[in-house]
């Protein structure tokens, strides 16, 4: 839960201090078209990124076939929810076809 953000937030990459891993997901492909969602390219600098960073390098130090996306939701209201859960829906959607 990303309390201080107001949109639905991809996040492109996990650093550890010089550090930075791509996810191998075209983030910007699944923005598009959607209404409240974009790409962030900070995953904040404790426990959101430590975790991403980590399961980025394992995934790239073991050379696993699958790819990680880490989204950051917003504290969720009666003004945002639907439109939340319709980009986060069109997210999946757009995983599973690809």
């Amino acid at each position: 839960m990303a309390e201080k953000r107001k949109r639905l937030a991809i996040e492109s990459n996990g650093k550890y201090e010089k550090d930075v891993i791509q996810t191998t997901i075209d983030v910007h492909s699944l923005v598009r078209g959607l209404a409240i969602t974009r790409v962030s390219h900070n995953a904040g600098k404790f426990v959101c990124n430590a975790l991403y960073y980590s399961i980025l390098n394992y995934i790239q130090k073991h050379q696993l076939d699958c790819q990680c996306v880490f989204i950051h939701v917003p504290l969720l209201s009666e003004s945002n929810q639907l439109k939340i859960l319709q980009d986060f829906s069109a997210i999946i959607k757009l995983l599973q076809s690809s």
